[in-house]
């Protein structure tokens, strides 16, 4: 591998990262890309690149079959997922205009 710079940063880590979220699946070799993935991602949890954000781990949920993605990452895939379901049914509550019936006069 030679690519060292990606729309997302550089480096290596960018590189892939970038392929991740790029590609279609079939076109990606499903194991390196696991063991890339099983290698660093507790790490990037704890020191996360300026790529490994929200908007890219909803793109590699999406991109990646769920079976390629460690614990980790399928955990904090789904957790940020139920958040932003949670986040829109507030959303949408909240916009609920009550009605206003005209009651019946005395």
């Amino acid at each position: 591998e030679t690519r060292r710079v990606a729309r997302i940063g550089t480096g290596q880590d960018a590189a892939r990262a970038h392929t991740c979220t790029s590609f279609a699946a079939l076109y990606l070799p499903e194991a390196k890309v696991r063991a890339w993935l099983a290698d660093h991602w507790v790490a990037w949890m704890e020191d996360p690149p300026v790529w490994f954000d929200a908007k890219w781990r909803r793109k590699v949920g999406k991109n990646l079959p769920l079976e390629w993605l460690p614990e980790a990452a399928r955990d904090q895939i789904e957790a940020e997922r139920a958040e932003r379901a949670a986040q829109r049914s507030r959303r949408m509550a909240s916009s609920r205009v009550p009605s206003r019936r005209l009651l019946p006069g005395p």
